[in-house]
């Protein structure tokens, strides 16, 4: 599976799923790096996710903690709902 989502990729192979996220570097070029994974179900990668990135934030004060959760929690649906939608199409052929 390879489901892009924005600037991540949802990626799997026969036994476990992973988060790449595409970055742009200094000198222009586009590059990916994991972001969450190696995990066998999608429930535990996105657990994953969000905490690598609420571990990740900037924030300085609870209102701003608030504020990277609540955009955490909205890329984890959109990756969920991704998801969903592929094996939707794998199973209707």
């Amino acid at each position: 599976m390879k489901i892009r989502v924005g600037k991540y990729i949802l990626r799997s192979d026969p036994y476990c799923m992973w988060i790449d996220e595409e970055y742009e570097q200094k000198n222009g070029k586009t590059a990916v790096k994991r972001v969450a994974g190696y995990s066998p179900t999608l429930t535990t990668l996105l657990r994953s996710f969000r905490q690598k990135k609420v571990l990740s934030s900037d924030a300085e004060s609870l209102d701003e903690l608030i504020e990277a959760l609540r955009l955490v929690m909205t890329d984890m649906d959109e990756l969920n709902k991704a998801a969903v939608e592929n094996d939707f199409r794998r199973i209707r052929g």
